[in-house]
């Protein structure tokens, strides 16, 4: 699971997501006085696998790093189904 979370109300799902082996990641405007900050704060603390701008465009920083997270998914998928077939 992917988790993108934007605010104080998300930090206890974006936890969670993240003790329980999914990707939590924050997102903040960044022309918010303090928002990457308070990300970076989630991120150094442990809550969240990542920060990022919360630009949803393709191409931006947000779309490559979740587009990263699904790829490495499939890539363990597919490692297991290699073992699998070995056994």
């Amino acid at each position: 699971m992917i988790y993108i979370g934007d605010g104080e109300t998300d930090v206890p799902c974006m936890s969670l997501v993240k003790s329980q082996g999914g990707f939590s990641i924050a997102v903040y405007k960044k022309r918010t006085k303090g928002a990457k900050d308070n990300a970076l704060k989630l991120f150094s603390d442990g809550r969240v696998n990542a920060i990022a701008p919360a630009d949803y465009r393709a191409k931006e920083k947000l779309d490559v790093l979740v587009k990263a997270i699904i790829d490495k998914e499939i890539g363990i998928i597919n490692l297991q189904k290699q073992i699998d077939d070995l056994c």
